[in-house]
């Protein structure tokens, strides 16, 4: 049996981050890749050679600079926690094909990018981060009617706002599928994203836990949610803004 509960903030504040505390809570951190653009190119070097490689094969700068930038400030901010240079961080990627950071159980991370932003999230728990912008072209009809239960449908439909409410509840799917590694479940539908309590019966194994998916506002046209494991009214969610001038307070 696994529990999940669903919400959203009504508001987000964000904090600048030049000595952000870990207190074994989740941390939310956000970049404009707008302002990262003209040191992206000096980040070479911090890369591995598989990041480097892979950046490489990106067609468009604005795919190659969100790309970077993700790995780059996910880097910087495990170094800073663990005591080690960005570069010197390593990651491994489980059965699930979840990233995780070696050598350590400390922290868990996650990251998501889309259009002009990157989020990171950190976390002494299993974390999943999703960010979408909202794209008046974007058919999202047809994912809806695919990914989505009938009562999900009916509620993003009769909604004041149906695109925006689509790409909130597909945040959810997404930020919970990827703290998870796998998906709750192999069928999207049966994954449950509106506000309350959920119970889904008939899991085994290591699904057998609770989580927390929480949305919030991250800009005009941007939708993202945060999921980690637990359902602790006690645990706080802090968001930072990372800017360019910090990278060397948060580097070791």
């Amino acid at each position: 049996m696994i529990h999940i509960r669903c919400g959203a903030l009504a508001t987000t504040q964000w904090l600048d981050a030049p000595h952000w505390p870990w207190n074994n809570e989740p941390l939310v951190f956000r970049a404009s890749v707008a302002e990262f653009t003209p040191q992206i190119p000096r980040f070479d070097d911090v890369l591995s050679p598989d990041e480097r490689q892979r950046a490489n094969r990106f067609h468009q700068p604005e795919d190659r600079q969100r790309y970077v930038l993700g790995k780059v400030l996910s880097r910087f901010l495990l170094g800073r926690l663990l005591n080690q240079s960005p570069a010197s961080v390593q990651f491994r990627i489980d059965g699930n094909g979840k990233p995780h950071v070696s050598g350590t159980n400390q922290v868990q991370f996650n990251l998501s990018h889309a259009g002009n932003w990157v989020l990171i999230s950190l976390a002494p728990v299993a974390v999943g981060v999703d960010v979408e912008q909202i794209r008046p072209s974007f058919r999202y009809e047809a994912v809806l009617a695919h990914s989505f239960s009938d009562k999900e449908q009916r509620y993003v439909h009769e909604s004041a706002d149906p695109r925006l409410l689509f790409f909130q509840l597909w945040t959810r799917k997404e930020a919970l599928a990827k703290a998870v590694g796998t998906g709750l479940i192999h069928d999207l539908v049966n994954q449950p994203t509106l506000d309350g309590e959920h119970i889904i019966e008939g899991q085994t194994g290591e699904l057998l836990r609770s989580w927390t998916v929480l949305s919030f506002h991250l800009e005009a046209n941007y939708e993202a949610t945060l999921a980690w494991a637990g359902l602790s009214d006690q645990t706080r969610v802090t968001f930072y803004h990372l800017r360019p001038e910090l990278l060397q307070a948060i580097a070791h």
